[in-house]
């Protein structure tokens, strides 16, 4: 992940994963390990279970898919913020990110904490220079 902007740490995510699996953290935190480690879910159902809880096969490849989407939030996150970044870089005062952003782990809900930093689209910035804005 780029080094630009706000990061969640890995303690929110395990924390929010840990959540949504409806487990304890230290099993959430243990999985985030194995599989970070390149372990894959039939490896860490069946070799490492003591470490792992009551995760099954399925409940690790969906905790896997669910990271994949964490770590693809913090992605855009970052770009939604550089872009902020440049767009703030003008003669107006920069306006600071909302500070929900920065725990937000919902990919629809992250986009609509940047609407309104958002450029208008071409069609609509011609109509608003043009006076035709309500």
């Amino acid at each position: 992940m780029p080094d630009q902007g706000f990061q969640v740490s890995v303690a929110a995510i395990v924390e929010t994963l840990a959540k949504e699996f409806a487990v304890g953290k230290e099993h959430a935190a243990r999985v985030y390990e194995l599989l970070q480690a390149g372990n894959k879910a039939p490896y860490i159902a069946r070799y490492r279970r003591a470490e792992i809880g009551s995760f099954t096969d399925g409940s690790i490849r969906r905790f896997a898919r669910r990271l994949k989407q964490i770590e693809e939030l913090e992605k855009r996150r970052a770009a939604l913020l550089r872009s902020i970044e440049d767009q703030s870089k003008g003669t107006e005062p920069p306006r600071p990110p909302p500070p929900a952003t920065q725990n937000c782990m919902d990919r629809f809900e992250l986009e609509d904490h940047f609407l309104p930093h958002r450029r208008p689209e071409p069609e609509v910035q011609l109509a608003i220079d043009r006076g035709l804005e309500l």
